[in-house]
């Protein structure tokens, strides 16, 4: 089982309070409910991938959206970061001297309404909470690596709604705090793909054609799945689930790989022989007479005539060891004949 990470955006049909519609703001704030006032909607600024709040004379506004994950959801994922109002070199979370500084959390709400993540309360630990300088501090469930932050989803998760909620909230009389948040998305749980795979016949005799089959493979997760077909030398052979392939004489092995396209994949090995069981074919007269007439004449190479053809299914003719009971040569006397044998 690998994870995969899933990027929110438009992304699922239904009712905005239901499932993922457009948790990575790719419409705005469609989906959206912006608190506490219908005036808060005005501090709060989108862009593809992210929204930016910011203090403002309220100072408190809040953003969240209900939702229902993607199957195999594990996580929650998405960055904070303090934003700049233009007039500073860098985003800050205001304070005044003496005073608190401003907070922004982010917690998780149940199916009903139950606190998954802590809510805000000023003094106390929260699901993510963004500190003055720009660090990032997590409760427990949480955690912080260069994909952003995750906050982790019980067993089952798809199979209810989920609240997603960010509040900043303003603890003096300066205003001037913004904090962005982006690449709102999950990190779900991928099953490998599960290969089946065959060839057929197992022992093939020379000019029986050879089938590799991967048709049967399937994906737990539904994942489209490519496939891709090796020789034992590593070479390509298919791109697709059946191929039809000549096989080199003896033992020999083909690699199937499915990957379903999102850091999945998973490998079968197969092995055929090619046997040769059939003999040559040799065509001749039956006696095969050579008679020297009008002078003497040596014995010519038969094989090379066009009275004579020889064949094999599995070695070419140029490399079959064809031989006569006279020798090639071997001088005929004048008016003689000679029975010549062929194998």
């Amino acid at each position: 089982m690998v994870a995969a990470a899933c990027l929110l955006g438009i992304a699922w049909s239904g009712s905005a309070g239901a499932t993922p519609y457009n948790l990575a703001f790719q419409a705005g704030l469609d989906g959206w409910s912006v608190g506490p006032s219908p005036e808060a909607q005005e501090r709060v600024t989108t862009v593809p991938g992210a929204a930016t709040l910011s203090e403002g004379a309220g100072f408190l506004v809040s953003l969240e959206q209900t939702f229902q994950p993607p199957e195999g959801a594990t996580e929650v994922r998405f960055k904070v970061a303090l934003a700049s109002s233009g007039d500073t070199d860098s985003g800050r979370l205001d304070r005044e001297d003496g005073g608190f500084p401003d907070a922004f959390e982010v917690h998780l709400l149940g199916p009903h309404d139950e606190v998954v993540s802590p809510s805000w309360v000023p003094g106390a630990s929260a699901a993510v909470s963004l500190q003055e300088d720009g660090s990032i501090e997590v409760g427990e469930g949480v955690s912080v690596d260069g994909d952003g932050i995750h906050l982790t989803l019980p067993a089952g998760a798809s199979d209810a709604a989920w609240t997603l909620r960010m509040v900043l909230v303003g603890a003096d009389w300066d205003v001037g705090s913004m904090v962005t948040i982006s690449e709102i998305g999950f990190d779900v749980d991928n099953e490998l793909p599960r290969v089946d795979a065959s060839a057929a016949p197992l022992v093939a005799e020379c000019g029986t054609p050879l089938v590799l089959d991967g048709s049967a493979s399937t994906d737990p997760d539904g994942d489209a799945l490519v496939f891709t077909w090796l020789d034992d030398e590593g070479v390509v052979v298919a791109r697709t689930p059946v191929a039809t392939v000549e096989a080199p004489m003896g033992s020999a092995s083909w690699t199937l790989t499915a990957d379903d396209g999102v850091g999945g994949s998973a490998a079968l090995t197969v092995d055929a022989t090619r046997v040769d069981t059939t003999p040559p074919f040799l065509d001749a007269p039956d006696p095969l007479v050579v008679a020297a007439v009008g002078c003497a004449v040596p014995m010519p190479d038969l094989f090379a005539t066009t009275a004579v053809t020889s064949a094999d299914l599995c070695t070419p003719t140029v490399l079959l060891k064809e031989t006569q009971s006279v020798p090639v040569g071997t001088p005929i006397p004048f008016g003689a004949s000679t029975e010549v044998e062929l194998w």
